[in-house]
Parts: C-alpha cells; sequence; structure tokens
C-alpha cells in the first residue's frame, strides 16, 4: 500500500481537509483493519468520523452508516459527497440522499439514478476538481 498513488492520495485528502472538507470514512471492513492503515500512514486527525462493520446493524447497500455520519455530524445529505468503489457503496449513498463519485469503473446502478452519480478514473482526479473549488 505504499505506492505512489496512495502517498499522492493522502496528500490530497490532507490538502481537501486543510481547505475546509469533513472527510470521513465509510468502510465494510473492519475496525483492526482501518485502525492499522491509519496508524501506519499516521492518519489519526484527518477523519472526522469512521465507521466500520462493527458500528453498524446493516451493511452497504444499506443506507444505515451514511445516515449514522449524517446525524452525528448533524449535516445534510445534500452537503455531502460520498466516494465509493463498489456498487454497494453507490446504493447506500444514493438511498441516504446522497451524490456519488464512482472511482475506479463506472457504476452499474440503474439509469433512473444517473443524475446522482459521477465516474472518475482514480480519487486524485476528483481531488483536483476539489480543490480547485
Amino acid at each position: 500500500l505504499e505506492d505512489k498513488d496512495t502517498i499522492l492520495n493522502i496528500e490530497l485528502l490532507k490538502k481537501l481537509k486543510n481547505k475546509g472538507y469533513n472527510i470521513c470514512i465509510i468502510s465494510t471492513s473492519k475496525k483492526k483493519y482501518i485502525n492499522k492503515l491509519i496508524e501506519k500512514f499516521n492518519l489519526e486527525d484527518l477523519f472526522e468520523y469512521i465507521i466500520s462493520r462493527e458500528a453498524v446493524k446493516e451493511q452497504k447497500p444499506s443506507k444505515e452508516a451514511y445516515e449514522k455520519v449524517l446525524n452525528e455530524l448533524k449535516i445534510d445529505s445534500k452537503t455531502c459527497l460520498a466516494v465509493e468503489d463498489s456498487n454497494r457503496g453507490v446504493k447506500a449513498a444514493i438511498n441516504a440522499g446522497i451524490d456519488v463519485v464512482k472511482v475506479n469503473g463506472f457504476s452499474m446502478i440503474k439509469e433512473e439514478h444517473s443524475e446522482k452519480i459521477f465516474n472518475m478514473n482514480n480519487f486524485a482526479e476528483l481531488a483536483l476538481i476539489l480543490l480547485n473549488h
């Protein structure tokens, strides 16, 4: 996990955080694996909120994890943007009323939700757009 893309993505996340974006993790991974990565890359101060698979009863595509973060941070879904790499994650964000950027491939979600999904090749492409706005 220490390739050039990972290092670039971490630097871009830090710049987004410095620009005022709230950055959260909503993952179906176990908390111990998420924590290992956070510790490995010294990212303890980067994330506003972290949801692991243990923190919710229902996994993606359920909207439970997204709604938990929205409620905890007291933010409106219309002010959020989810970045997902799986169709299950895309569905979860849409079900919570959040627009989604699907990275690393194209979403196979039905066209009725196509206005809520933006496809990008990688996270860096998205981060550069956000940093320039």
